[in-house]
């Protein structure tokens, strides 16, 4: 794979990890789905044939959701409130350390291993008002803002930075999001009653999955 296409790529994921940052990390709105709904992409990937169940409901959903008015918009933050939030009963827990302690509580090793991993790569997302740095959106925003650093290192010419980077990257996939992505995304389908988390619940792994071969491939070529 040459420069340019690597470069590509590394836009279409931060992309993808940025979307999947704001869905899951912040009430929805319509001017925070704006850009994603105007991008149209799911519906092209259905166009280049896709099959997948979560491409198909994200398209329609966004579909639908340009016609959403404020009952609407308010029903869906209502429905990712019920899902998520910690005011309440949490029916889809979004932080890591709930699927891997023995307690399942949050704040445990497991949070400060992610907190120590983004200091590592100078992310600053670490913020103590945004919660546990093991929320599963604060964790695609960091593949987001790895991303992004490759795409500066690309643009260098920078060699050896982007093998560390991606170096970093699956390790961060390996040891801390895909240990508990499929076990999140199957209690997500269980509980949303809502077609767009329902796609999301299934092209969340799917794609995250795909993600971690394509960096496995990248540094086998190298």
């Amino acid at each position: 794979m040459n420069q340019i296409q690597l470069l590509e790529i590394m836009k279409v994921r931060q992309w993808f990890y940025c979307f999947f940052a704001v869905v899951l990390f912040e009430e929805p709105n319509k001017k925070a789905m704006l850009k994603y709904m105007e991008s149209n992409i799911f519906s092209a990937m259905l166009d280049q044939g896709e099959s997948d169940i979560g491409i198909s409901l994200l398209a329609n959903s966004f579909q639908k959701m340009q016609r959403y008015n404020i009952v609407d918009w308010r029903r869906m933050k209502e429905h990712y409130v019920t899902l998520f939030s910690e005011s309440g009963t949490v029916l889809v827990f979004p932080w890591e350390s709930v699927y891997l302690s023995i307690e399942h509580v949050i704040y445990d090793e497991h949070t400060l291993a992610v907190q120590d991993f983004y200091k590592e790569w100078g992310a600053e997302i670490i913020d103590p008002a945004k919660g546990p740095a093991d929320h599963i959106g604060l964790e695609c925003s960091f593949m987001a803002f790895m991303s992004g650093r490759v795409i500066q290192y690309i643009l260098q010419n920078d060699k050896s930075a982007i093998k560390e980077n991606i170096i970093g990257q699956r390790s961060f996939l390996e040891k801390h999001l895909l240990v508990f992505l499929k076990d999140f995304c199957d209690l997500l389908q269980k509980q949303t009653t809502m077609d767009f988390y329902q796609g999301l619940a299934h092209f969340l792994p799917s794609y995250i999955f795909a993600d971690d071969t394509f960096l496995e491939q990248t540094l086998s070529e190298e």
